[in-house]
């Protein structure tokens, strides 16, 4: 199975100001015990749900991005409606990364 989830790098970080709506975007980093516990997790959920964009953005090759986001401990989620709709969360937990996808599409 191919993954969904696009992966960011600095010469990429255009493809995920693309007007693409809804889109999840994930602060990762390989150091990351939970970063890596929830990584499968994310990977199916962009599986089950192609009608959302998923990022994935290494914080540290990507130190710009994760500090215009504000970004502090990973790993952490924006989830996007449109360019100004938006909520976030930080930590590893799969229950709500998946409530935040299914309220992200309306869905709950």
């Amino acid at each position: 199975m191919t993954s969904r989830v696009i992966e960011v790098h600095e010469n990429s970080i255009h493809t995920i100001d693309e007007e693409v709506y809804p889109k999840v975007l994930y602060f990762t980093a390989k150091w990351c015990g939970p970063c890596q516990r929830i990584q499968s997790i994310y990977d199916q959920l962009a599986s089950n749900h192609p009608d959302v964009k998923f990022f994935k953005i290494d914080v540290d090759k990507n130190q710009d991005l994760t500090s215009s986001f504000g970004v502090k401990s990973m790993p952490t989620f924006f989830f996007f409606k449109s360019v100004s709709e938006y909520t976030s969360f930080t930590g590893a937990d799969p229950n709500k990364l998946d409530r935040y996808i299914r309220l992200l599409k309306n869905v709950i």
